[in-house]
C-alpha cells in the first residue's frame, strides 16, 4: 500500500514538471521595442510638431532661446508641421485653429520629407519668416523624442561659405495624437 501510493505521487509529480516543461515553452516572452526614428519624427501614421523656440549660433555666440511667442503673431503660433508616416513621407504645414484672415487655408504647404540616417539630417519645407520663403533645408537632427525634435540649420552649408552661423529650432509635440 505504502508502495502504491509512493508510484502515484510520483506519477503525479512527473506529470506536473511535464506540463510545467510544455507550458513554460509556451509563454511568450514580452519585450518593448523602441520606436524607429522614422515612428518618432511621423507618428504611426502622423505625427503633428509645433514650433517652440530658435537659438541662433552666431560664430559660437549663442543668443535665445526666443520663444515663438516672441517671434510669431498670435494667429501663427498654433501653425503645424505634420510629419506623416506613409510611403511618399507627405508633409504638411497647416495654419492651425487660430487664423491670421478669414481667406486663410487650413493647409498653407505640402511636400515631402525625408530622413538620411548617416548624417542624421531631417530634409521638409521649412518656412522661414527671417529670410521671406520656403526653403527645403538639411537639418541635423540634434536631439529626437516622442515629444521634442531639435534640429540645427548650418548656414555655411546651405547660404553662404563665409556666414559661420546656425538656427537651432525646437519642435513639440503632444504626444496623444
Amino acid at each position: 500500500m505504502y508502495l502504491d501510493s509512493f508510484f502515484h505521487r510520483l506519477r503525479i509529480a512527473v506529470l506536473w514538471a511535464a506540463a510545467g516543461f510544455l507550458f513554460h515553452g509556451c509563454v511568450e516572452k514580452w519585450e518593448p521595442k523602441p520606436l524607429t526614428v522614422t515612428q518618432l519624427i511621423a507618428g504611426k501614421e502622423q505625427k503633428k510638431w509645433k514650433f517652440s523656440s530658435i537659438e541662433v549660433i552666431d560664430e559660437g555666440t549663442v543668443e535665445g532661446p526666443i520663444s515663438a511667442g516672441e517671434i510669431y503673431l498670435p494667429c501663427e503660433r498654433d501653425n503645424e508641421y505634420i510629419f506623416k508616416n506613409n510611403e511618399e513621407k507627405t508633409f504638411e504645414f497647416t495654419s492651425g485653429s487660430v487664423k491670421c484672415t478669414n481667406t486663410e487655408p487650413e493647409v498653407l504647404l505640402e511636400h515631402n520629407w525625408s530622413y538620411t540616417t548617416v548624417n542624421s539630417t531631417l530634409e521638409f519645407p521649412l518656412p522661414l519668416a527671417l529670410f521671406g520663403g520656403v526653403y527645403i533645408l538639411p537639418c541635423n537632427v540634434k536631439k529626437l523624442t516622442e515629444t521634442e525634435m531639435v534640429l540645427e540649420i548650418y548656414f555655411s552649408k546651405v547660404f553662404v561659405e563665409e556666414i559661420d552661423a546656425s538656427y537651432r529650432i525646437t519642435l513639440r509635440s503632444d504626444t496623444s495624437q
